[in-house]
């Protein structure tokens, strides 16, 4: 399976490290991407930072696309505090 396109808008508190953030969340998606049968075209997925760091961000964001792509939720909501 091959990512074509994902678009991240991180927090400025982030700005210092975002290629690496960046990096670490997308590979959290791919993972969580990669063990479902037939992802959808185009999955939404709204995380708030309320300022938890790169690592809790990565894995709420592979938990949420990998819910999403096996059809269990919308992939947009709260996430968790």
């Amino acid at each position: 399976m091959r990512i074509r396109r994902l678009r991240l808008v991180l927090p400025a508190r982030l700005a210092p490290t975002a290629t690496q953030d960046a990096r670490r969340i997308a590979e959290a998606a791919g993972a969580a991407l990669a063990g479902a049968e037939a992802p959808p075209g185009r999955i939404a997925v709204t995380l708030p930072g309320l300022g938890r760091p790169a690592a809790a961000l990565a894995a709420d964001a592979g938990g949420r696309l990998g819910a999403a792509a096996a059809g269990k939720e919308k992939g947009k909501g709260k996430g968790r505090p």
